[in-house]
């Protein structure tokens, strides 16, 4: 019995070094993925705070 796995037989320096520029696009669109979701997330939380400042300043407004 060797140390080697029998799932990662494929997986050798030259595979990689062929690979190396598709394994750097899928983790640079995964990065940017992940970083637009939190950006669309403050734009909408942002746009949900000025909606509710306005909406107290015209309550105050019609109230008086």
């Amino acid at each position: 019995m060797t140390n080697e796995s029998i799932y990662f037989e494929w997986l050798t320096f030259t595979w990689l070094m062929d690979n190396l520029l598709w394994i750097c696009v899928g983790m640079i669109i995964s990065m940017l993925i992940l970083f637009i979701f939190p950006v669309l997330l403050g734009y909408s939380i942002k746009d949900e705070a000025e909606k509710q400042q306005t909406n107290k300043a015209l309550k105050k407004e019609d109230s008086h």
